[in-house]
């Protein structure tokens, strides 16, 4: 060992260079994976947040009485005890407005032509409290909607964009063009839904109990989505006969479509090419490497040729010469992979702790299969590159020392 550390010595310029193309090789192969993984989470991620989770059903429904409470809330359970993972979309008669948000502890005490004043259409999803669990919906401050089992009140959730006007904690009020009726509605969460424009989460329960008369239904068909995340793997029949039955013992109701509403089809060739890609950059990397080494080696070989001779003139075997040139190779490709399993986990390690908490994608967590298969790609390459040195090495022949 030590007269291999002592070999790498005897030429720091040939053991720097030759180390450095093999760190560059190890980190370039760790890098192009965690990129690889990194985009395809990404990818997954957006998907998510617009589209829903893997494998998400769209089931759209006509139903009635939907303006009662009760009713709604006897349907919502019916769907929740088969699926945890769903939730249910409705849509008022004509469009809701919101005034901007204003300190709760003041709201009482600005008059109503304020608050008619503050009114506008804005980009409105009402659903219930199992809506994020079917998209990707990071929380960047606040809370979620209260569960449907606890205490429903009326309460809204905003994306970032809205949160400008619509601050949390705060109350805004919550109207129609054919009523009177202002009802206060809670801002209780900011959201990164991924939409670059204002909207806002209105929770129907809460909209419901207190402020039924907004939905203008007035004996008329609801129109309304069930999103259904399948991770029971049930079949689309299944699925549609389940709610089928709901809406008829509930309320009276029927089935208009189930469809497939996540497009992951789309982008799984998108995602398959981009690994792909990223695993022939690691193995030219790698290739690039070997070269790097056994041009260094042989290099090397040209410089240090006197010396070996002389070696194997005072009586030094070929495979002890073989061995000299491969061990000192093996060392260096231990100290190395060492160096840069090291550096590349710090780095990952600094970007996990700087990661964006509401981002929809995970901080990266670090390859280590992908580590493992480097730095054994690593020992193949110094092996590869230094065989060839080392067999020309083993067959110099003594006499030539003497020229």
């Amino acid at each position: 060992m030590i007269m291999l550390l002592k070999d790498l010595r005897l030429s720091p310029m040939r053991s720097f260079l030759t180390g450095f193309s093999m760190f560059i090789g190890i980190i370039a192969v760790i890098a192009s994976v965690l990129i690889g993984t990194v985009g395809k989470d990404y990818l997954i991620a957006t998907n998510e947040q617009l589209n829903g989770r893997r494998p998400t059903y769209e089931i759209t429904f006509s139903a009635q009485n939907f303006d009662e409470y009760s009713v709604f809330d006897k349907f919502l359970n019916r769907i929740e005890s088969a699926n945890r993972n769903a939730n249910v979309m409705l849509q008022p008669n004509t469009g809701l407005l919101f005034s901007t948000s204003m300190p709760a502890s003041k709201s009482v005490k600005i008059s109503k032509e304020y608050k008619t004043s503050n009114l506008q259409y804005v980009d409105a999803v009402y659903t219930t409290a199992g809506y994020n669990k079917v998209y990707n919906l990071p929380i960047v401050s606040g809370r979620w909607f209260s569960n449907s089992d606890k205490s429903n009140a009326l309460e809204m959730v905003v994306n970032q964009s809205a949160s400008k006007r619509y601050k949390i904690g705060e109350v805004a009020f919550i109207t129609s063009r054919k009523t009177t009726q202002m009802s206060p509605i809670r801002i209780v969460g900011v959201v990164n839904d991924g939409v670059d424009s204002a909207k806002v989460y209105v929770n129907i329960l809460g909209l419901l109990r207190y402020a039924p008369t907004l939905w203008e239904y007035s004996g008329k068909e609801a129109q309304g989505s069930i999103y259904w995340l399948n991770k029971e793997n049930r079949s689309q029949k299944s699925i549609k006969s389940y709610v089928s039955d709901a809406l008829y013992d509930c309320c009276g109701g029927q089935v208009n479509e189930i469809r497939r509403h996540d497009n992951s089809d789309d982008y799984e060739n998108v995602i398959t090419v981009l690994q792909l890609s990223f695993a022939i950059v690691a193995a030219l990397l790698l290739f690039v490497s070997a070269l790097g080494l056994i041009n260094i080696g042989l290099a090397s070989l040209e410089q240090r040729t006197h010396e070996l001779l002389i070696r194997r003139a005072l009586g030094a075997t070929r495979w002890s010469i073989a061995s000299l040139v491969l061990g000192s190779a093996i060392i260096l490709a231990l100290i190395v992979s060492i160096a840069a399993v090291a550096v590349s986990f710090g780095l990952v390690s600094i970007a996990s702790s700087f990661w964006d908490a509401a981002s929809p994608v995970s901080p990266p967590v670090y390859p280590y299969e992908a580590a493992i298969g480097a730095v054994i790609a690593a020992f193949i390459t110094a092996l590869a590159g230094s065989a060839v040195p080392a067999i020309k090495a083993s067959r110099l022949q003594p006499a030539l020392a003497l020229r």
